[in-house]
């Protein structure tokens, strides 16, 4: 049952991820972020749902009578203490997890940049090449050795083929890596699965070694040990192949570029020795001189090129490293947020632990150590939604951010264009660009600003909702343990009773010759009669004094009411980041909503405290009501049995005397009060008056009448 209330938020989760073309390899980035959204709410769930299992298996134990409290107590103490040791071991790995996630899409970033390098260098090579192919073309038909159609035609044929080798070449890079990449994955597949099965034979092992391990805490942290090991082996194993695949595939993209590089000078090289003599009637070596010529400077210019796009790529790598120092910097500031978080909850909660007399013993800190147990949780599952929801600031910001890439690359072309061909024309196209560039720069800013303060807004309201659950959480765990302790000492209270004497009068009322089925049926429905008045009685007194006490709907009014009022600052602040008024504005909303609650949650303790004071009140008169009905029904019982209401040892030894004198010490010896047991008493008077007549009636009595299964029902 357990695991099933455990999988529902599962089988709700996996649903949700499949609403749209479930066979699709591809995913919208608003299909993420509902995923993301929707896995913190299933993360969240299921540790509340843990944390309730944990407490009803407590709650189970303590309800066992054969258990001994302080076992109880130091069984769940221990179970607390492993479970805090898991969360901080969970914890840990999680930041590990993260930053390494962190240091992977880096490298990646990298590579991919080397690589996207590689068809802009290309690209460039043939612009290059056509520029000084044009350039001495032109200067033959400015000698009148070719004419202007005839250049136009050769210009244009040899822009086709290099288009036509361009895409020839992007192709053959996409198609010759998607087979290399699969090859090499089926290859790495194998291996991993036979990691996977070493693994888990590893695990099993591991386990059946230590069945018979005394400290708990002690296997959990082997445990973790060994999961470390093998995440590491298995981390290890990708970032060798990821290294292999990267390095394969920058080869063979090296290997198409340099061929299809060499068939364009095979083209410019055709066209100098083949079709310029001929149209020309130049000698092959002057043509040859030419191509020598435009390949001098076509070299240097493509040495600028090279130059350019390693620079490029190093200020690539140098906007990463930044990017990482913000994402550390965002880092830090949910630690403080999620810090602040547990300083409050531990200060609310230990004050009411304070302000509860009996949860001041060991009691109180048990409960603390499951409520810190949640909050750790909570926390892990935040930090993990921090990082989440800065991977999805990347993926909105990356289509400005490729924007930006390609304008700089444009502007730095052109500035070296202009550096190469200073006109009148290229410096008017060099300003445009600039201009251009300072533009999306600018929407990049903004952008990331308000992305920023969208997302910055989004995990407040969402760990909002969490504190909402957190304080249920501590209002549950906390009643509980009163609850308990209540529990407990009533127990305690009822051991000290009188025991003996019940079991003394169920002996005897069991024995007696007085009792019949009809009189102990009448006097067990009597007595529920009354019991159940008397609880009805209570339930109506309880729930009449609790309304006249109030309740919180103004304070949560008010609240609401302020937290409107910050959404609103908020929204301003966001529309204007930069305005300082704005910021003190919603720092003065701030502070009003932290005194208000502070306010709040006093109002609300002493509010506690009205309630308890009150249902202590009850408690005491319900127990003194329900014993005062024991007492009637074991008094009436006592009379109609005919034996007296006293000690084990003395009753004991009133039943070793003759048959002449139990009448007259049984009928003198019952307690409490006779009016009390008249309507019990009529139908059994006529006992007394006859001793032959009741020795007579114990003869006749059928002694298959099963008298001591009534007696257990009320007793």
């Amino acid at each position: 049952m357990q695991e099933r209330e455990l999988k529902k938020p599962t089988l709700k989760l996996s649903n949700s991820e499949r609403l749209e073309e479930p066979n699709s390899p591809y995913c919208t980035l608003e299909e993420i972020e509902r995923n993301e959204k929707d896995k913190l709410e299933y993360g969240i769930q299921m540790r509340m749902n843990f944390n309730k299992q944990v407490e009803g298996l407590c709650q189970h134990l303590q309800s066992k009578p054969t258990l001994p409290h302080d076992l109880v107590g130091e069984m769940t103490k221990k179970l607390i203490e492993n479970l805090v040791l898991v969360e901080n071991l969970l914890t840990e790995s999680q930041s590990s997890d993260m930053m390494n996630v962190q240091e992977k899409l880096v490298w990646w970033e990298c590579i991919s940049a080397t690589l996207e390098s590689k068809p802009l260098l290309l690209k460039q090579e043939a612009v290059c090449r056509l520029k000084f192919t044009a350039k001495v073309l032109e200067q033959l038909t400015s000698d009148g050795k070719l004419t202007f159609q005839e250049m136009e035609k050769i210009l244009s044929d040899l822009q086709k083929m290099f288009q036509d080798e361009i895409q020839q070449y992007t192709d053959e890079c996409n198609r010759q890596t998607k087979d290399l990449v699969n090859d090499m994955i089926r290859k790495f597949d194998t291996r991993r699965k036979n990691l996977h099965k070493i693994q888990a034979k590893e695990r099993r092992h591991f386990q059946d070694s230590v069945q018979q391990a005394v400290d708990p805490m002690e296997f959990v942290k082997a445990y973790h040990d060994l999961l470390v090991k093998q995440k590491k082996e298995g981390s290890d194993l990708e970032d060798q192949q990821d290294v292999r695949i990267a390095e394969a595939v920058c080869e063979l993209w090296k290997r198409l570029h340099s061929s299809s590089s060499q068939k364009m000078v095979n083209t410019v090289q055709e066209l100098f020795l083949g079709a310029l003599p001929s149209q020309t009637q130049l000698p092959q070596d002057k043509c040859e001189l030419l191509r020598q010529e435009a390949n001098r400077d076509l070299s240097l210019r493509l040495q600028t090129e090279e130059a350019n796009a390693k620079h490029h790529l190093e200020l690539f790598k140098d906007h990463l490293e930044r990017q990482k120092q913000i994402w550390r910097e965002e880092e830090a500031l949910t630690k403080s947020i999620l810090k602040h978080l547990t300083e409050q909850q531990q200060k609310l909660f230990q004050g009411t632990i304070v302000r509860q007399r009996d949860l001041l013993d060991g009691t109180g800190k048990l409960t603390h150590m499951k409520h810190s147990l949640l909050l750790q949780a909570i926390n892990r599952q935040f930090s993990a939604r921090q990082f989440s929801l800065g991977a999805l600031k990347e993926m909105r910001l990356s289509r400005v951010k490729s924007l930006v890439n390609e304008t700089r690359q444009e502007r730095t072309k052109s500035l070296d264009m202009e550096d190469w061909n200073k006109t009148p024309v290229n410096q008017l196209k060099s300003h445009v660009k600039e201009s251009s560039l300072s533009e999306v720069e600018r929407r990049l800013t903004q952008d990331s600003q308000m992305i920023g303060v969208e997302f910055q807004q989004e995990f407040l309201s969402e760990l909002s909702g969490a504190t909402e659950l957190l304080q249920e959480h501590a209002a549950m765990v906390i009643g509980r343990a009163l609850a308990q302790k209540a529990r407990q000492q009533a127990a305690k209270a009822n051991r000290e009773g009188n025991e003996s004497i019940k079991h003394h009068l169920k002996e005897s009322a069991t024995e007696s010759v007085y009792v019949t089925r009809e009189s102990v049926s009448k006097l067990i429905e009597n007595h529920y009669t009354h019991i159940q008045s008397i609880t009805q009685a209570f339930e109506q007194d309880q729930h009449h004094r609790l309304q006249n006490i109030g309740d919180a709907k103004d304070k949560l009014q008010s609240q609401k009411k302020l937290n409107k009022s910050l959404q609103k600052e908020l929204a301003n602040w966001c529309r204007k980041p930069t305005s300082f008024e704005f910021y003190q504005r919603v720092e003065s909303q701030k502070k009003k909503m932290l005194s208000q609650y502070d306010l709040d949650m006093e109002a609300t303790y002493e509010l506690l405290r009205q309630k308890s004071s009150i249902l202590d009140h009850l408690e005491k008169n319900l127990e003194g009501q329900l014993q005062e009905a024991e007492d009637t029904f074991m008094t009436c019982l006592s009379a109609l049995a005919r034996v007296p209401l006293r000690g084990a040892d003395s009753s004991s030894q009133d039943l070793h005397l003759d048959d002449d004198k139990p009448l007259t010490m049984k009928s003198s010896s019952v307690q409490g009060d006779p009016s009390a047991c008249t309507r019990y008493e009529q139908g059994h008077l006529e006992f007394f008056e006859d001793q032959k007549k009741r020795k007579k009636k114990k003869e006749n009595l059928d002694p298959s009448v099963p008298q001591e299964k009534y007696l257990k029902i009320s007793m």
